[in-house]
């Protein structure tokens, strides 16, 4: 059991959109990122634990949030082990947990939301090894036993097309993120010279890069790339880009890797989401790479093949460059 009472050994976490707070132990790494929160910690037996935690938007049936879930796992092949719910402050929190074979290890994720009745409701997933999912379980619930409203008032369980007012957000500072071009993390912006047009979308990249429909094709290039662009919000773009990572985790019979890069401003000054994978489809190797690239109210998306790992390792440092080199604009 975690020290909670000791508050010395504690800090808050408070998320001013939603109106919650929580303590937490000061060992526990908290970075905030443009569309969620992370938390990283290990458990009293040294296990790395990923806690994300997400302002989600969502006012339709409870039943549904779950049969979501279940669609989500199946997509990206990952076994449903348990769906309940519980109660917290007073509303359901509803809860499904999962599993997935990655490598040698099994890793399981908790997914939580607290289903109140508020524009944005809190969404929750813990994600570890298997071998740890019941001691990083119970010190996130250690956690949420501090949680509260920051106005004290006790929150109503959610109710299906009652209309409920936007809570009006408090004024903060500006802060700089990784998503914003004019973050520290870029000396300087660079608009890559060698331009591509495709239907009303103009891609900048690095010289040798050429586009035809919604495939980029180098001379170098072993495996394939697919590219496409769009409009869009921070969170389309986000979302594009889980729908992506998900589409290629079917074409895996077996997962030997799995990264998803923190993100990070490019060159040209666009956010970008990376995610990789590899192991084996059922025709063989299969190494995969798939990026988002967003910026005011346009994105691009990249999806990458190879098939062998001789071709990944070629590919790598030159499908990296167009990464972090790459935007786009429409056509004026």
């Amino acid at each position: 059991m975690l020290a909670l009472a000791q508050a010395k050994d504690l800090k808050p976490y408070r998320d001013e959109s939603l109106g919650l707070e929580f303590r937490h132990p000061k060992s526990w790494n908290v970075r905030k990122e443009r569309l969620f929160t992370v938390i990283e910690f290990k458990t009293k037996s040294g296990q790395p634990v990923k806690l994300q935690l997400i302002d989600t938007a969502y006012r339709s049936d409870a039943d549904k949030w779950q049969g979501l879930q279940r669609d989500i796992s199946e997509t990206s092949k990952r076994q449903v082990l348990r769906q309940w719910t519980e109660e917290l402050l007073g509303v359901p929190l509803l809860l499904t947990k999962t599993s997935e074979v990655v490598g040698a290890d099994t890793r399981v994720t908790l997914i939580g939301l607290l289903y109140s009745r508020t524009v944005e409701k809190l969404n929750f997933r813990l994600t570890c090894s298997g071998s740890a999912a019941d001691e990083a379980e119970a010190e996130w619930r250690e956690a949420l036993l501090t949680l509260r409203t920051v106005s004290g008032a006790i929150p109503a369980p959610e109710t299906p097309g009652t209309k409920v007012e936007a809570p009006v957000k408090p004024t903060k500072p500006k802060r700089e993120d990784v998503w914003n071009p004019k973050t520290k993390n870029v000396p300087k912006v660079e608009k890559s010279s060698n331009r591509q047009r495709v239907d009303k979308w103009d891609y900048f990249m690095p010289d040798g890069w050429v586009v035809k429909g919604e495939e980029a094709t180098h001379p170098k290039l072993k495996g394939k790339v697919t590219l496409r662009a769009a409009n869009g919000s921070p969170v389309t773009a986000r979302n594009s880009w889980l729908r992506v990572g998900g589409q290629s985790l079917q074409e895996f019979v077996k997962v030997d890797h799995r990264e998803e890069v923190a993100p990070y401003p490019n060159r040209a000054g666009v956010g970008i989401l990376v995610g990789r994978r590899w192991g084996a489809a059922s025709t063989g190797p299969l190494f995969a790479v798939y990026a988002i690239g967003w910026l005011d109210d346009k994105f691009w998306a990249l999806d990458y093949r190879a098939a062998s790992k001789a071709d990944y390792e070629a590919d790598k440092d030159l499908v990296q460059d167009l990464i972090d080199r790459m935007s786009v604009e429409t056509v004026l």
